[in-house]
């Protein structure tokens, strides 16, 4: 209704006595955002701070108006608007359940308010009073007819109910020429006569025209305002978050895309060891029996040798050698056509003797003819041997290096791709000019540990076969039995020197691989450890 009779004023002022909080139920309230100012009156210090706080714009003061100016003892009846002065009424409030606290507050007139704080000039658009059951002394401590508000409303009903009291005060306006023009149920409205202008907007109770809305509507309102800055805050956050745990899940599926990357190469590097580890027990189960095979035959070998002499020492000294002298003395000096046809004789005793070894006689026989022939018809050539994995026949002797497999899985696979990489690779071969005679002195063996086998893309456990052949040398067997076989080797005594290689491979290729169970590659690489370092005088 103050709204609607004074909505021409712009920045207009006013006073408000017993104003109690700033924000709840305030009449000033509205006006005070719309940029009016005034006085407010409130003696109750809580209330009172907040005011200081929340209208700085405005005149606050702390105290009490009556008749007389003077001290007047508040009953304050706290986070209520039910504090007064009013003993009767504070009686009633206490026998209602409220608690009351005294509190002493000085007391002006409303006449030294107006004298002291309003301005020279300033119009008084409204006055306001709810002093619970105080207002005919607040009214009385005015001089109206120097100050006069245009409107003045007043509390007109006992606090807590509709029982009207205005007659104890309403003389006092109306004698001062102040007309009623409207009562709200809690208030009644006053209009200067001066300002008679103003009763026609009192007409009528606010309706839809004047565009209003309940304060508890509007707090309804500032609450769902608030709430909706603070759903739009929990949703910026919750938004943020969520970018978090999406940030987070990537983060953990690249941990977990690492840790599988990781594992795999464990895996890997186990599955390597564990096959190093193989070829390792591999190699040593196999040099076990070969060392134990050795030694059998050395400890063979021995004996055979130790009755050998013993038997030779047995001829020597039986009455039959001595017995013989003479006639080998009368051999000896006989023409060698004589001694020839007394060998053969001799001969054909002892085979007649000793038929078990015709066969092994007859072969010998065969193979020396058959040298003879070759050499007659002129020199003596190696045949090749086939490097590829699976030997097949047509393919040149010496594949590239490219054309053996890298994963190495046995000891002769290592040694053919060893002696092929030596025979294909001329740098290699000039680098290491006895690499398979001597592979630690030479600087082979920690070649391919390194450099080779990078260059060559051999993995761990391939380059632990290679070191493992060469460091074995692999080609012992096929030399402990050319040398074990005194037959051979009165055969081709110069078969490990350049001139008698071809007539040794020969008789490998045919008889000494199957007899010996020789493989290829123990033969070839005999030949090529030999070639590395020949030696004219070996027999």
């Amino acid at each position: 209704m103050l709204r609607r009779a004074l909505r021409h004023v712009e920045r207009g002022f006013y006073i408000d006595v017993g104003a109690q909080s700033p924000e709840s139920d305030s009449v000033t309230k509205a006006f005070s955002l719309d940029g009016w100012r005034g006085i407010n009156i409130e003696p109750h210090p809580f209330y009172f701070e907040q005011l200081v706080r929340l209208r700085p714009d405005d005149i606050n003061l702390n105290v009490a108006l009556g008749e007389h100016p003077g001290c007047l003892t508040m009953n304050l009846i706290e986070d209520t608007g039910l504090s007064t002065a009013d003993d009767e009424i504070a009686a009633r409030h206490a026998a209602a359940g409220y608690a009351l606290k005294t509190h002493e507050v000085p007391m002006l007139t409303l006449e030294q308010v107006w004298q002291q704080h309003v301005p020279e000039g300033q119009a008084v658009h409204f006055l306001k009073v709810d002093v619970e059951g105080f207002e005919q002394f607040v009214l009385a401590g005015n001089e109206w007819q120097r100050h006069r508000p245009w409107i003045v409303l007043v509390e007109a009903t006992l606090p807590n109910s509709q029982v009207e009291n205005h007659e104890e005060w309403e003389p006092v306006l109306t004698g001062a020429g102040y007309r009623y023009v409207y009562a709200d149920g809690l208030n009644r409205f006053y209009v200067a006569e001066e300002r008679a202008e103003l009763a026609s907007a009192f007409k009528y109770p606010p309706n839809v025209f004047d565009g209003f809305i309940m304060g508890s509507f509007e707090r309804l309102q500032q609450d769902c305002s608030r709430l909706g800055l603070e759903l739009n805050a929990v949703h910026e956050h919750a938004s943020k978050l969520l970018q978090q745990v999406r940030a987070l899940n990537g983060s953990l599926q690249e941990s977990e895309s690492h840790l599988a990357l990781v594992r795999g190469r464990e895996m890997a590097l186990q599955h390597e060891i564990a096959q190093r580890d193989a070829a390792i027990r591999l190699l040593q189960d196999r040099s076990d029996a070969e060392r134990s095979a050795l030694q059998r035959e050395i400890a063979r070998v021995e004996q055979r040798a130790h009755l050998v002499e013993q038997q030779r020492d047995a001829v020597l000294q039986s009455p039959w050698w001595r017995m013989t002298g003479p006639g080998r003395a009368l051999v000896g000096a006989a023409p060698k056509s004589l001694r020839r046809q007394i060998r053969r004789c001799a001969k054909g005793v002892w085979w007649a003797v000793t038929p078990w070894r015709i066969p092994s006689r007859l072969r010998l026989v065969r193979e020396r003819e058959g040298t003879a022939a070759q050499v007659e018809g002129g020199a003596v050539e190696a045949p090749e041997l086939n490097l590829y994995p699976d030997r097949t026949p047509g393919r040149p002797a010496v594949p590239p290096i490219e054309a053996l497999e890298r994963d190495l899985t046995d000891r002769p696979l290592a040694a053919r791709w060893c002696m092929c990489l030596l025979r294909s690779q001329p740098e290699v071969r000039a680098r290491f000019p006895r690499a398979l005679s001597q592979p630690q002195a030479d600087g082979f063996v920690a070649w391919v540990r390194g450099e080779g086998g990078d260059r060559f893309g051999l993995s761990v456990s391939a380059r632990s076969l290679v070191v493992g052949v060469l460091e074995d040398d692999f080609g012992r067997r096929a030399r402990q039995y050319y040398l074990a076989r005194t037959d051979v080797r009165a055969l081709h005594p110069n078969g490990l020197n350049p001139a008698g290689q071809g007539g040794l491979y020969r008789w490998f290729s045919q008889f000494g691989c199957s007899e010996g169970t020789l493989s290829a590659e123990e033969v070839l690489w005999l030949f090529m450890q030999a070639s590395e370092t020949p030696d004219p005088e070996r027999g």
